[in-house]
């Protein structure tokens, strides 16, 4: 009888083929892009179209500003200041200050007016040294 109560949550989750580990993993993958809840000791990801990839932590965060059209966004770290330009960025910024955002990648330009979306879109990224 467990064994069908087990199928039956499967089937609830998407997949009654998946193992327990399997569910997990794809749970996992899911929800890699942002964390569930805010937190400590978490790092926030910068990726770029070519694969250059940075973090840092948000413990190491000051503060952040966001213009009021939100297509800019500048995150103060200690040492390091991040400027973001995109669309929606006020969205970004509301995340950031929660500390739910795991990474933010880069959406090249080509395909900005293909993205149709609510949330919010990332342009450009640049790090620089203070």
């Amino acid at each position: 009888m467990s064994q069908h109560r087990v199928r039956f949550d499967q089937m609830r989750e998407g997949n009654p083929t998946l193992d327990e580990t399997q569910l997990a993993n794809q749970k996992a993958v899911q929800n890699e892009a942002a964390y569930e809840t805010p937190g400590h000791s978490r790092a926030l990801r910068f990726v770029w179209p070519d694969g250059k990839r940075t973090f840092l932590l948000y413990s190491y965060l000051v503060k952040a500003e966001c213009s009021t059209d939100g297509a800019g966004l500048t995150i103060y770290f200690s040492g390091e200041n991040v400027n973001l330009k995109g669309r929606n960025l006020h969205l970004l910024f509301e995340e950031i200050s929660q500390q739910l955002v795991r990474e933010i990648s880069i959406l090249e330009e080509r395909y900005l007016e293909l993205e149709e979306t609510k949330g919010w879109i990332v342009s450009d990224i640049k790090i620089e040294n203070t």
